[in-house]
């Protein structure tokens, strides 16, 4: 976990869009611009700052968390800076950052949220218990009624392919 030094007293994070473009693309490294965003969240009160800011990062430039640490100090591009602003003004309107992604990890799977709501970090809890529920049977079966994403249901049969499901919603 990554501690950041808070803004001085009586200042803020430049947003993104306000600092200088000069040499590679506005100087801005993958790690300076996850900073930049994760104190402009954090001045403007949001929880998870810096989680939101590296999951947008991440998101928007197509890089895992592994590239994330071994490129950080490799310079975004002029195409990064646009959507990386975009979504941070997005971020500070109130957006969550998965609703500004269209996408929710879930259990080491991803899943389209544009027309439901997002996976809950409780419904891993209640996959668990599922999975802990059906260990012995040798072909278990199950409903998922009201299954949005399908989160649920997927991350089930996933885990025991051995399992029938049916999963619907209205």
């Amino acid at each position: 976990m990554s501690v950041q030094k808070p803004p001085l007293p009586g200042t803020s994070p430049v947003p993104l869009v306000q600092r200088p473009r000069s040499g590679p693309y506005s100087g801005l490294t993958l790690r300076s611009a996850k900073r930049f965003m994760a104190r402009q969240f954090d001045a403007a009160g949001l929880p998870f700052a810096d989680e939101d800011a590296l999951d947008l990062l991440l998101g928007l430039t197509g890089l895992s968390r592994a590239d994330y640490v071994m490129r950080g100090t490799e310079f975004i591009t002029a195409e990064q800076f646009a959507a990386l602003n975009v979504a941070a003004e997005q971020r500070l309107t109130g957006t969550p950052a998965d609703r500004i992604l269209g996408w929710r990890d879930f259990y080491g799977r991803r899943f389209d949220i544009t027309n439901v709501l997002s996976p809950r970090g409780d419904t891993e809890v209640l996959l668990l218990a599922a999975l802990a529920a059906i260990k012995e049977s040798s072909a278990p079966r199950f409903i998922d009624l009201g299954t949005g994403s399908g989160a649920l249901a997927v991350s089930l049969l996933c885990e025991r392919p051995n399992a029938t499901g049916l999963a619907t919603d209205c």
